[in-house]
């Protein structure tokens, strides 16, 4: 369903993203933008896509090895935690829970000067895969994982350390790891019943998922993009800005079940999705480290730091009634 999205509707916007008259955005410090590199891109890529993880299936030690690799991340980025009883986990219902390995989502917290009354921006990728297996010749098969979704992951710290060597934001930023996407995008389901920010103020989500093999210089941008306050930021996106991406941009509502956006997406929120497609890899053994473009990774994190750069700035002169949904609508799909 997304390959005929990509084929239908990636043509319609190729110059949404600097085709607009507004001004661009003054370069963030030198050391945000030192944070993002193809080096660090890979070290994370490799951590969490080692064998020794076992692919970091829900439920499993390699999972909560992952899980807490990425809350060390957030904490040196620094970001602070925001999971249940002030840790970094935010723990996903009993049915999801082993005895040694607890299903949980990694959140980290970056505040807005403005303070909790500003609008949020959530960005997320999730860190889950697929259990090892019994192969057809009797040996343990292992899915790594680099592309789905190691590479998202990277990407989410590069960008959580960035924006915070970045002063000035007018809104608050939410980090979050997703668990068990892999098995029906679980821990964004229990997120958005269990949001750390109020969905009222959430003005939009932005999700990373398989940005490890980009080809042909090509990151597909899909979701929210004819949202009057998105459209406007992405304007400011040009350039330098770009990373030197070819961005494909496909306007969709994201409530079809490609990822995690899919739950914020049917609850009316905002949201923007960037994939660089699937390969022949896709959920097999073969998906490791060594393939990724780790040059490639890194122009992704450039991309969405400025994306999310430039949403703080007009989500954060928006008026109330343009961020998320509203309060009534959202207290009623929280089930409050």
């Amino acid at each position: 369903m997304l390959r005929r999205a990509i084929r239908l509707f990636g043509i319609l916007l190729p110059a949404l993203i600097g085709g607009c008259a507004l001004p661009a955005l003054p370069p963030a410090s030198p050391q945000a933008y030192s944070h993002i590199s193809p080096e660090a891109f890979a070290a994370h890529v490799r951590f969490l896509a080692d064998p020794a993880l076992g692919g970091r299936a829900t439920g499993t030690r390699g999972n909560a090895v992952a899980a807490r690799y990425v809350a060390e991340q957030f904490a040196q980025a620094p970001l602070s935690p925001a999971g249940d009883d002030g840790g970094w986990f935010q723990k996903l219902p009993a049915g999801y829970q082993t005895d040694d390995h607890p299903a949980c989502n990694v959140i980290g917290r970056l505040a807005s000067p403005a303070g909790p009354a500003a609008p949020t921006i959530v960005i997320g990728a999730h860190y889950d895969h697929l259990a090892s297996r019994i192969g057809p010749d009797g040996n343990t098969e292992i899915f790594p994982g680099a592309d789905d979704n190691a590479s998202g992951v990277g990407v989410l710290i590069l960008t959580a350390k960035a924006l915070a060597s970045a002063p000035g934001r007018r809104c608050n930023f939410v980090f979050v790891a997703f668990e068990a996407e892999e098995i029906g995008f679980v821990g964004s389901r229990h997120y958005v019943q269990h949001p750390v920010a109020p969905l009222a103020r959430t003005a939009a989500l932005i999700n990373v998922d398989q940005v490890g093999y980009v080809r042909e210089n090509r990151l597909f941008m899909v979701g929210s993009l004819l949202n009057p306050v998105i459209n406007r930021a992405l304007g400011r996106v040009r350039g330098r800005a770009k990373a030197g991406l070819s961005i494909v941009a496909i306007p969709h509502s994201n409530t079809k079940g490609w990822s995690d956006q899919a739950s914020f997406a049917r609850l009316g929120l905002p949201t923007l999705f960037f994939y660089c497609g699937q390969t022949s890899y896709y959920h097999t053994p073969q998906d490791t480290a060594d393939r990724v473009n780790n040059a490639g990774g890194a122009w992704v994190a450039r991309m969405i730091f400025e994306v999310a750069r430039a949403l703080d700035h007009d989500f954060g002169q928006a008026p109330q009634w343009k961020v998320g949904v509203s309060p009534e609508k959202a207290a009623a799909r929280e089930g409050k």
